[in-house]
């Protein structure tokens, strides 16, 4: 029983990762996720058949070449789906079978559509954040211990803290450091996990966007000039968060990391 939730887990993210790349391919040109039904090869525009359209497999049997046009097939598509389902698998072993789980998952599937958005084009759609803070935090009260005040308290503190930071770097530089994208992304994870994880995805989306930063910069060459997107480490934080986050607070408190705590 249990290797069949886990199997089950990981099929359901897949096919879940799938619809992602559907959401990551149309949302941003502002075509619909419905119309056309079925997927298309975004080179020769030829509809995929069902058996072109199977998570990992197709693109494993089609060796990451379209079928009829023989054009490449990004490795991001087989990426998204199989993250997907690896976040199936994280979420079942973190909470067990529930709500909880299903919660969580939902909010990591949208911090990845969002976040390879935001890699791809520089922004963080509207029509995705707000739907999902619509569903999410009154889901969030309802089937996970957070309470309405404290994801209230989570949309305040993190977009708040986020909006105070990117306004002084305004003032002082005369020039936009983030965009309000940024915020409202903050305004969904706070919702879903509250202030405590609000203040978590903050410093560890801070610690992950000065890695990556030193990263894009040493391949850039451009120095400091080097613009990279903020929502893809934010999302890592609430996804590290909801994974372990509290447990990584405890050792913090404890002072039980190395360097850090009492």
């Amino acid at each position: 029983m249990v290797f069949f939730w886990y199997f089950f887990s990981f099929l359901f993210g897949l096919c879940i990762g799938s619809f992602l790349n559907v959401v990551i391919h149309r949302l941003p040109m502002g075509q619909s996720l419905t119309d056309p039904p079925r997927s298309a090869c975004p080179h020769c525009g030829e509809p995929l058949a069902a058996r072109d359209n199977i998570p990992l497999v197709s693109f494993l049997c089609l060796r990451a070449r379209c079928r009829h046009c023989h054009a490449p097939i990004s490795w991001r598509y087989p990426i998204v789906e199989l993250l997907g389902g690896v976040m199936g698998v994280a979420c079942l072993i973190r909470f067990g079978p529930g709500g909880e789980a299903v919660v969580a998952f939902c909010l990591m599937a949208v911090l990845l559509a969002v976040s390879v958005i935001d890699i791809d084009h520089r922004i963080i759609p509207d029509r995705v954040i707000l739907p999902a803070t619509v569903v999410l935090y009154p889901a969030a009260v309802a089937f996970t211990p957070l309470t309405w005040r404290q994801g209230l308290a989570g949309t305040v503190t993190g977009a708040g803290i986020l909006y105070s930071v990117a306004l002084v770097y305004r003032l002082l530089t005369h020039r936009e450091g983030m965009g309000l994208g940024d915020v409202k992304l903050m305004l969904l994870i706070g919702a879903v996990v509250g202030w405590q994880g609000a203040v978590f995805t903050l410093f560890a989306g801070a610690l992950y966007g000065a890695l990556g930063g030193l990263g894009a910069m040493a391949r850039s060459g451009r120095g400091l000039k080097t613009a990279i997107p903020f929502g893809p480490f934010l999302s890592m934080g609430a996804m590290t968060y909801l994974l372990a986050g509290p447990e990584m607070i405890l050792c913090y408190q404890r002072g039980i990391i190395p360097g850090i705590g009492g």
